[in-house]
């Protein structure tokens, strides 16, 4: 099934649960999400830089027992279609937000699309510097049955997997705003189940695949809740002093210091 068939699929059960527009409950602020975004783009600019002294995937001394006990339980054979629907479907996860948009002004439109992106962001950009420093073959590279191409450097560029931290980050973002935008909802228990089995279905296809081990696809699980859950946090604190100018409010701010960015952590009595 392709990408844009289950986006499809998708968007028309979220729409179907989409309900009234509350009052938005976040805001943004042009130095905090300037620190984002430019922390984002910078992490992925070391990234490439990392991943371009990496060393070179090779066969050599790569043994089968040196892998964690943990991780010892993948298929013999990789299955490229198994994969390809996982990554489908990891692909047409990202319009699960789509949900929180019905009824929404222009401006509640734009500061969701820039928290979601700020998260995508974030999330692809760790993911991605992870990926440059970490060596670790994909569970095919091991397999007896069929050669792998030890040429293409992604073969060595199995954790953390990026298509579990996207799917996650996309399906935490969406039930941590549906929740805010929604309290009283009956539907919040059915947006997070959905977006989470959603996302536990892709990881288990990547690993059913032969593409990551278990800790790959756990790892980047961890990686896009806690974006997820971050970046509308910090939003939501920006609303809760913007609105309460004067009173003491728990929050955490991002600044700039002397060695780069600080994080400010303040906490109501």
């Amino acid at each position: 099934m392709k990408p844009t068939r289950i986006s499809v699929i998708v968007l028309s059960l979220s729409l179907g649960v989409a309900l009234g527009a509350e009052a938005l409950p976040f805001a943004l602020d042009p130095l905090e999400d300037g620190v984002l975004l430019g922390g984002g783009l910078a992490l992925y600019g070391g990234s490439l830089y990392l991943q371009s002294i990496k060393p070179a995937p090779s066969a050599i001394g790569l043994d089968p027992a040196d892998i964690p006990f943990f991780d010892r339980a993948y298929p013999a054979n990789p299955s490229n279609t198994v994969v390809s629907v996982g990554d489908d479907l990891s692909i047409a996860m990202a319009v699960l937000p789509l949900i929180l948009l019905p009824g929404r002004s222009g401006g509640d439109i734009f500061t969701l699309g820039v928290m979601y992106a700020e998260t995508l962001e974030l999330t692809y950009s760790v993911d991605s510097l992870l990926k440059s420093v970490i060596v670790r073959y994909r569970p095919y590279a091991y397999s007896t049955s069929t050669p792998a191409d030890f040429s293409n450097p992604y073969i060595s560029a199995s954790f953390p997997s990026s298509n579990a931290s996207l799917a996650f980050s996309a399906a935490v973002f969406t039930g941590y705003v549906f929740d805010e935008l929604n309290p009283d909802s009956r539907m919040k228990a059915v947006v997070w189940a959905s977006g989470l089995g959603l996302a536990t279905a892709v990881s288990t296809l990547l690993v059913a695949g032969d593409n990551h081990f278990v800790s790959d696809v756990v790892a980047g699980a961890a990686i896009g809740a806690a974006s997820a859950l971050l970046v509308p946090f910090l939003h939501e604190r920006i609303r809760a002093i913007k609105t309460r100018a004067g009173s003491a409010v728990s929050s955490i701010r991002i600044e700039p210091s002397l060695g780069g960015i600080a994080a400010k952590l303040t906490f109501a009595p």
